[in-house]
């Protein structure tokens, strides 16, 4: 089979892989969609010295198929089944992997599809291959409503921003400032919409915010003072911005999503950027106003079919952000026009 392998220094190779076999307790998925993740853009941008062993894995955490073939012991899941993938898993036992947290595994063996082909035989491989290898319990059936495109993106952009949204409390009518409106923020402002939020943005991207009004972001704007006002536009002056959540990762969005925020309001931190280990947040920030700052890692797992009932119900199809789809065999391309940041969802498809 074809598979896409990151090689780090904005390089992706296009090679004949095996199909590997499956485990008593694996499924083989036959990938009708994936992705790309701003992740693996991190990882394509990475001196290749870096990337270590990484190099020689099939890229790719975010995907969706047809089950293809089962273990032994699959019992949640049958040949012929469509599926959405959570991308994390860990040891299983531990109470945070009951929990639904693999990746706050106790064992400290949390890992992601890709980095499953760092043990012999393969616990999992990466997404962007004609098949997938993973264990089955982080494989979840979705309706013939939701196409594959939507959930590939389901397992990682979609279950993130709906977990931080459900973690933060947004109700219907809060207003919500996003800060980055990348696939990722775009993922949480079409949530918001469907559970009667009011989302307003902020990127420095015209055509990404362009995108997200498209798919019914109310307003954007590409700096703070802008996207202020907008609170008076849509509100008549009468409220503030309730919550913010930070897609970017950059120091200045993170505190500038603190400074906006209403007294008493809560603040999502998600996005991961250059920099971020050494952000610098003033404690007088947040102290005085009585701010609550809270960060997540992806999602809970156990959110996986909350998600794809809340989508399914409220009729969101996330592929609409999808703005270019390639072949695995253009791979070289699709991470070049990914890199320019001006797009929307990037997608592999059959």
């Amino acid at each position: 089979m074809i598979g896409v392998k990151i090689k780090g220094n904005y390089n992706v190779g296009v090679e004949e892989v095996a199909i590997p076999d499956v485990g008593s307790h694996q499924v083989i998925i036959q990938t009708e969609a994936s992705t790309i993740c701003g992740s693996d853009l991190h990882f394509y941008r990475s001196p290749s010295i870096e990337m270590g062993n990484r190099v020689n894995f099939i890229a790719g955490h975010e995907g969706s198929g047809i089950v293809h073939k089962i273990g032994d012991h699959v019992e949640n899941i049958k040949v012929g089944d469509r599926v959405a993938i959570f991308h994390r898993y860990g040891c299983g036992v531990c109470e945070n992997c009951i929990k639904g947290w693999p990746q706050y595994c106790k064992e400290g063996k949390s890992t992601t599809l890709v980095m499953g082909q760092s043990v012999i035989p393969w616990k999992s491989s990466g997404t962007f291959a004609e098949y997938i290898l993973c264990p089955s319990d982080v494989c979840f059936k979705i309706p013939d409503s939701i196409n594959f495109e939507a959930g590939s993106i389901i397992g990682c952009n979609g279950i993130t921003a709906y977990s931080i949204i459900t973690k933060l409390g947004i109700k219907s009518g809060d207003i919500v400032g996003i800060f980055g409106l990348g696939p990722l923020g775009i993922t949480a402002s079409m949530i918001l919409n469907g559970m009667g939020a009011i989302p307003i943005g902020i990127d420095l991207s015209l055509e990404r915010r362009k995108l997200a009004e498209k798919l019914g972001l109310p307003y954007s704007a590409n700096n703070i003072s802008k996207l202020g006002d907008s609170i008076d536009i849509i509100s008549h002056k009468r409220y503030e911005i309730d919550v913010t959540i930070d897609f970017t990762g950059n120091s200045n969005a993170i505190n500038d999503a603190i400074r906006i925020v209403k007294p008493l309001g809560k603040v999502g931190l998600v996005g991961i950027g250059p920099g971020l280990e050494s952000t610098v947040i003033k404690p007088t920030q947040f102290l005085e106003k009585g701010v609550t700052i809270s960060g997540i890692l992806v999602g809970n797992i156990h959110n996986m079919y909350d998600i794809i009932r809340f989508v399914d119900k409220h009729n969101i199809d996330f592929s609409k952000m999808i703005t270019d789809r390639f072949k695995l065999s253009e791979a070289i391309k699709a991470f070049t026009i990914a890199e320019k940041g001006t797009e929307g969802k990037i997608a592999f498809i059959k």
